[in-house]
């Protein structure tokens, strides 16, 4: 059983979870180091069945109300963390950042924000991590129409990006019409959840240098 060293009333710890190897990363979006509800997320190994804490993260520009912790994911000896009520570029549009480690010590190397970021975005919702592949969900991003959601990929170390904006073009364009739960693979392949369309559920897949246009694949709900 995992639990927070410093662990306090509220803190929401476990919201987000994320496993990889013999390292946990948990968030705790509500926790009050910066401000009410600014969050954090606690990285834990394993050394046989014995798991230790062995870091807290903390958004170094971290304020009330930003929700880091929300969601979560760990690769290797990378994390990415989102922080969706984060206020950066107007209220609540959102951020993640990107920690690298050496050893045990942790450090913030990257803050994303989505380059056509608006307010109540909720960029930094979802996060996904694969190889050298971020993958961040703008869950009220205006994709496809006003709140459809909107995903965002990028390529660390950030020199580049892939597929960012909302024109549905690779290099311009952002995967749109989504925004939920998302993974990213090392193949050049990116899923991403479509939670409500026509009253079912579903994910899109898109391909690394083609235009993100699908498929959807549907299944569960009303509609089969």
């Amino acid at each position: 059983k995992l639990t927070a060293a410093d662990g306090a009333t509220d803190d929401r710890f476990g919201r987000a979870l994320s496993l990889t190897g013999d390292r946990a990363l948990v968030g705790a979006h509500r926790d009050d180091d910066l401000g009410v509800d600014s969050g954090s997320a606690y990285v834990f190994s394993r050394n046989g069945t014995l798991w230790t804490q062995h870091a807290k993260l903390l958004a170094a520009d971290g304020a009330a109300g930003d929700f880091f912790g929300i969601a979560v994911a760990l690769e290797s000896q990378r994390a990415l963390i989102g922080a969706r009520l984060d206020d950066d570029l107007a209220t609540d549009s959102g951020s993640a950042y990107v920690f690298s480690s050496s050893g045990t010590v942790w450090s913030q190397v990257a803050k994303l924000t989505a380059a056509d970021g608006a307010a109540g975005d909720l960029f930094g919702a979802f996060v996904a991590l694969s190889a050298d592949r971020a993958l961040v969900g703008a869950t009220l991003g205006d994709g496809a129409a006003t709140d459809s959601g909107a995903a965002y990929v990028f390529t660390l170390p950030l020199s580049t990006t892939y597929c960012t904006g909302k024109t549905n073009a690779c290099g311009t364009g952002a995967i749109a019409s989504t925004g939920a739960p998302s993974a990213v693979a090392s193949s050049g392949f990116v899923v991403t959840g479509r939670p409500a369309l026509g009253g079912r559920v579903g994910v899109l897949l898109y391909n690394e240098g083609a235009a993100p246009s699908g498929p959807y694949l549907p299944f569960g709900g009303t509609g089969g």
